[in-house]
């Protein structure tokens, strides 16, 4: 279906910018029920590089040379997007069952980090963050007053049966949470561009669309 749908696009000549921002938030709002999440997003922000609306965010509001955590291993670029962001990497390792290690997370969050870059579900071992595993990370979010990004690319590559609740499905920290949502990993698309940053804190967004200072460019009707 999906090949079908660009094909008939480029058939149709729309292939150029798309201004419907609105039509996107309420996209995004109804796909993310699945995973939890019940309100609307206050933002959405279409990206045609993760990379560079994670490096705008943590620029955006991690203090200059910040720690910023999260797993190793993990999707190759994380620490290269950290530290071009004017930061260091807080590489923590799992626990010894695979899961997040909190224990090692709140000792790097005591030390001074004030954000974890988590990659949700996890690349490039698979795994699923348990309810619980997120519930925790969320307690030390609040406790320790965290900026969350949360990389949830491959929220539909997973193995059946295997439930995903996005990080932000928690009201609780919705308004310190930006989310990377898009079927680049999922549906194999990576190749087009097609992304998005969603936060329920419309401020959020607009902060991380002006730190990108112009990068994004215009978001393609694709």
């Amino acid at each position: 279906p999906i090949a079908e749908r660009l094909a008939a696009a480029v058939a149709d000549g729309d292939t150029g910018y798309s201004a419907d921002a609105d039509g996107l938030r309420d996209i995004v709002s109804q796909y993310y029920t699945r995973y939890g999440v019940e309100s609307a997003p206050g933002d959405v922000m279409p990206v045609y590089d993760v990379g560079v609306g994670v490096r705008a965010a943590l620029a955006e509001f991690v203090p200059s040379g910040g720690r910023v955590v999260h797993h190793v291993p993990v999707y190759m670029p994380f620490p290269g997007w950290i530290r071009r962001a004017g930061h260091e990497p807080a590489p923590v390792p799992f626990a010894e069952d695979g899961g997040i290690n909190l224990p090692a997370i709140e000792a790097e969050l005591a030390a001074g980090a004030r954000a974890v870059l988590l990659c949700h579900p996890h690349n490039p071992t698979g795994r699923v963050w348990t309810p619980e595993e997120l519930e925790r990370l969320r307690d030390l979010a609040m406790k320790y007053d965290l900026f969350v990004m949360s990389d949830e690319l491959h929220a539909d590559l997973r193995y059946e049966g295997r439930a995903f609740e996005s990080f932000a499905a928690d009201p609780r920290v919705q308004a310190r949470t930006v989310t990377v949502t898009g079927p680049c990993k999922a549906f194999n698309t990576a190749g087009l561009g097609i992304g998005a940053m969603i936060s329920h804190d419309a401020d959020l967004v607009a902060r991380v669309r002006g730190a990108a200072g112009g990068l994004m460019g215009h978001p393609a009707a694709l």
